[in-house]
């Protein structure tokens, strides 16, 4: 059995580590020293909530080829989370050589990179941050053994303690830079969630819109717009592409409790607030007295009447298909006023079209 005594160095470093962004970068090369291996990686929340990593400095340079195209090729990382498994494991308890080697994955990525023997371990932290630690001596064919898996064995709680204290400290970072400057000084509900929805901070005006029943804050867990269930998978879809891919959304919704016209803006949050997450701000005006005039958004973008009454009928949440039967044409003609329509705002989607409507002031009367 291997006693911790020899490593309370290890323990020592890995919290001291774990105060500090320029301290983390560190962490992964901590665990490699105590392992005896030259490779290491430390992956907090790959899949959502405050993603966060740290790798030794010979992964930098192939990181980036891994995240973009062969972590969807990993025989390993898929194996795991189908398993969901839970503790130490050696590369070939999780997925078999002989297959392994004749893999994309190893064949176009991880033979190159002398990848072919790792050990990883899996875990969830007490406050239910998903943890990977990977080990791994690159061009070796020598495999881990048992004495190896249990080093890391010992090693994983605490480096999951201090995975907990430095997500910790980064959300008390967030709320001081958001909570405490920014978003309890607006009168606007507000929200900072993950790309899952998953909750770090609301202000006291999107709890008031909770109690209100428009919102639904419970568990921790964005549900929006909570009065309408149908516009809930569009409002996930949108949360889910500001954390992803940077782009979010805009729509109008009627609050039928107040018969007041909401509009929801979704963006990913300035990556200088967000420390470098990918964290999503949602807001929730009051659009009852908006969007701007008629004549003022004739004259803004040279529209039509027709266009006008049409884009005002979109940010109104009124579907193509109902308005062409409001008004008696065909969906054909629509598409085409459609078409003019995006490119005289210059936008290219309903939703941008919406989100530009919502964001020009008021100017004179409807």
């Amino acid at each position: 059995m291997i006693e911790l005594a020899g490593y309370l160095g290890f323990v020592a470093d890995m919290f001291e580590a774990a105060l500090s962004d320029e301290g983390w970068r560190n962490a992964a090369s901590l665990v490699a020293r105590a392992l005896g291996v030259d490779q290491a990686a430390i992956v907090v929340n790959r899949h959502g909530g405050m993603p966060d990593v740290s790798v030794t400095a010979s992964i930098l340079e192939f990181k980036d080829r891994y995240d973009l195209r062969y972590q969807q090729l990993d025989p390993w990382a898929e194996r795991r989370r189908l398993l969901k498994v839970r503790g130490v494991f050696l590369a070939s308890e999780i997925f078999p050589e002989e297959q392994f080697v004749k893999t994309e994955f190893y064949n176009d990525y991880a033979r190159h990179i002398g990848m072919f023997r790792p050990m990883t371990a899996d875990l969830v932290t007490q406050a239910g941050h998903t943890l990977e630690i990977g080990a791994e001596q690159p061009f070796s064919r020598l495999r881990f053994e048992a004495p190896d898996k249990a080093r890391l064995d010992v090693l994983a709680p605490y480096i999951a303690r201090a995975v907990d204290l430095r997500q910790s400290l980064r959300l008390a970072r967030l709320n001081e830079a958001l909570g405490g400057s920014l978003l309890e000084t607006w009168t606007m509900p507000a929200v900072v969630c993950d790309g899952d929805g998953r909750i770090l901070i609301a202000n006291a005006g999107a709890e008031a819109l909770e109690r209100s029943g428009f919102f639904g804050l419970a568990g921790g867990q964005l549900r929006l717009p909570a009065l309408h269930p149908a516009l809930a998978a569009r409002a996930r879809a949108m949360i889910a592409g500001a954390g992803t891919t940077g782009l979010g959304g805009a729509f109008s919704v009627r609050d039928p409790r107040t018969n007041t016209l909401r509009m929801v803006l979704v963006s990913p949050l300035p990556a200088s607030l967000a420390e470098g997450r990918s964290l999503v701000l949602v807001t929730v005006g009051d659009s009852s007295s908006r969007p701007v005039a008629p004549a003022t958004l004739r004259a803004m973008f040279n529209l039509s009447p027709a266009q006008v009454e049409l884009a005002l009928a979109l940010y109104d949440g009124v579907s193509l298909e109902e308005y062409a039967l409001r008004r008696n044409v065909r969906i054909s003609t629509l598409r085409t006023q459609l078409s003019q329509l995006f490119e005289r705002v210059g936008v290219k989607s309903q939703k941008d079209l919406v989100a530009v409507l919502a964001r020009i002031p008021q100017i004179g009367a409807r």
